[in-house]
């Protein structure tokens, strides 16, 4: 069972791996063009204008389209070329510099849907996705210690980032982050939203609520139409600002906590 491809005839009777491969690789350069010609330049401080949310979005475009090339590639029983390895490696590396897990981990997990999408055997897709969860396994504290470095420089540009990239994976600056929080869990807490919501609902039951209403019809207004449009940000932002006083990260605190947080107990 385990050397036997996945069966997905279905897929691949419907599905032309050349057409397939022909549209990825437009996909793939649509989404260059929004994620290198706009939204990177704007993330590393290059441009200063304010970046549409729906922009920054189409930059994953890039990914779908290196999933369909690699599942045309799969079908045909094809090496996968250098070109599109070397897409996926620099998708990850602007992911590190942005210190953010899900970009980095988008186009791993993409590449490695498009090669079961293609038939790839199930023995190697558990491979790869073990490999896949070692590498964000590997990347947490990394990511933490270098957005805490980033807020601490007061700078952004690539230059400040890659050397923070580097000090964090270098100097093991990772490491000592999680260090100086010996006895916390950080990895683990994360996904704890009681204090959250408890700190939430002490808010509103002390005249504090979340006045933002749900949906702001502004938001529908093209920002080409209305440069000067104000910048909405979700509840997790504003509620870092009220715990910490702080202006730089978010903190979730659950559907739960935000709804109590606007209309109590109703």
């Amino acid at each position: 069972f385990i050397r036997k491809p996945l069966e997905l005839n279905s897929t691949k009777a419907t599905l032309d791996p050349v057409k397939l491969e022909s549209i990825g690789k437009k996909i793939m350069l649509l989404g260059m063009v929004f994620k290198y010609g706009i939204s990177v330049p704007v993330l590393f401080g290059v441009h200063s204008f304010t970046m549409p949310g729906s922009l920054m979005t189409l930059g994953y475009l890039v990914d779908l389209g290196v999933s369909m090339v690699v599942c045309a590639f799969a079908m045909r029983k094809a090496k996968v070329p250098v070109w599109l390895i070397f897409v996926v490696v620099l998708q990850v590396t602007i992911g590190l510099l942005e210190f953010s897990k899900l970009v980095a981990l988008v186009p791993l997990v993409f590449t490695l849907v498009g090669y079961i999408m293609g038939g790839g055997t199930l023995k190697k897709s558990i491979f790869y996705g073990c490999l896949i969860s070692v590498f964000y396994i590997s990347i947490i504290p990394l990511c933490a210690a270098g957005r805490q470095e980033l807020i601490l420089s007061g700078q952004n540009s690539l230059r400040i980032r890659s050397a923070i990239l580097v000090q964090s994976a270098v100097e093991k600056n990772s490491a000592n982050y999680f260090i100086e929080e010996v006895n916390s869990q950080p990895w683990w807490t994360r996904l704890m939203f009681t204090d959250k919501q408890a700190y939430a609902m002490r808010e509103y039951d002390s005249g504090r609520p979340y006045d933002e209403a749900l949906i702001d019809l502004k938001m529908f207004i093209p920002r080409i139409l209305w440069p000067r449009k104000p910048i909405r940000v979700g509840p997790g932002k504003n509620f870092y600002r009220v715990v910490t006083g702080r202006d730089t990260n978010f903190m979730a605190l659950s559907v739960y906590g935000d709804l109590y947080w606007r209309f109590g107990w109703l």
